[in-house]
């Protein structure tokens, strides 16, 4: 999954985030999911990377960054329910 991290930055500004409260909801993410990830300060340095375009952006990484930013995006309906399936459900 390609994330276009100025979209992904102008998304975190739009809601008054800092670095540190975008790496601290992936990290809520990545626990829910069992997964995980390096300390909030190396998350916020890699995050200065990837909203910068010097560094790409790994497909969990990117996964995570959409989920904290747009929760509903990643909730689906299960096939044939309306069971709602991720986080939210």
């Amino acid at each position: 999954m390609a994330v276009a991290m100025s979209v992904c930055r102008q998304r975190r500004l739009s809601r008054g985030w800092d670095r540190v409260q975008l790496a601290g909801r992936m990290k809520i993410l990545a626990a829910q999911d069992g997964t995980p990830l390096p300390a909030t300060w190396i998350l916020v340095q890699v995050l200065f990377l990837w909203e910068n375009e010097r560094e790409s952006v790994p497909g969990y990484h990117a996964t995570l960054i959409t989920r904290a930013l747009d929760p509903t995006s990643w909730v689906v309906t299960r096939p044939g329910t309306n069971a709602l399936v991720g986080a939210h459900a």
